[in-house]
């Protein structure tokens, strides 16, 4: 009959159970890494195959812009002009366009692009984070190209309610 050292045993069982807690750390380690790339790779794909474009035409009917949604981060007010910001090739872009944003929030009333001031309209799935800055609600793109935007009392309400849902 084979007889073991209990000391021996003892150690080859710490052993082993060593070597099982590196392998479980790396498997876990790797199925972070997946999920990880399979959250990016759906994120594209979902900016690529969904985003529709969207046109801004000025006051004669003149088309101005035509660019995917997922570029276009918000509009501002400027007396009779829009300024559009979005992004062109890795750069942050201002576009001035002579109409209103009444015109523009009527004209996508039925999309993504939400009215949150009086002179701000957000493009609500770019918006990232919303936040109170100074004792105000603001909208921020997670961009550091991109500055926050207000959101005004009238609205706070829509917008919560708009940004959970899509969110």
């Amino acid at each position: 009959m084979l007889t073991f050292d209990p000391h021996i045993i003892q150690l080859l069982l710490l052993t082993l159970a060593a070597a099982l807690m590196i392998v479980i750390g790396l498997l876990l380690w790797d199925l972070r890494d997946k999920r990880e790339q399979i959250r990016r790779l759906t994120a594209l794909a979902l900016t690529q195959g969904k985003a529709e474009r969207l046109d801004f035409y000025d006051d004669k009917g003149e088309l101005k812009l035509s660019v995917n949604s997922d570029m276009v981060y918000y509009l501002e007010a400027a007396d009779n002009y829009v300024i559009i910001h979005y992004i062109n090739a890795g750069k942050a872009e201002k576009l001035f366009v002579r109409t209103s944003l009444k015109n523009i929030e009527w004209r996508y009333r039925d999309k993504q692009l939400v009215r949150c001031h009086r002179s701000f309209i957000v493009n609500l799935p770019r918006v990232e984070m919303m936040r109170r800055q100074d004792g105000e609600v603001v909208l921020d793109f997670n961009d550091e190209r991109i500055p926050a935007v207000p959101v005004s009392k009238g609205y706070v309400e829509q917008i919560m309610k708009r940004f959970t849902s899509t969110k």
